[in-house]
C-alpha cells in the first residue's frame, strides 16, 4: 500500500463493511512503533 511505503512503520488490514454502508471497507491502520498488537473486540 501506498501509506507502508510512505512510513515503513505502519501497518494495516482490512475490516468488514464500512460504516457508510453496502461497498464500503473498513481500513485498520496503526503504527507498530506506537501499537504492538491489534485484535478484534
Amino acid at each position: 500500500m501506498f501509506w507502508t511505503k510512505r512510513d515503513s512503520r505502519l501497518r494495516f488490514t482490512r475490516g468488514g463493511e464500512g460504516w457508510y454502508g453496502l461497498g464500503t471497507t473498513q481500513l485498520i491502520m496503526w503504527r507498530c512503533d506506537r501499537v504492538a498488537h491489534v485484535s478484534a473486540v
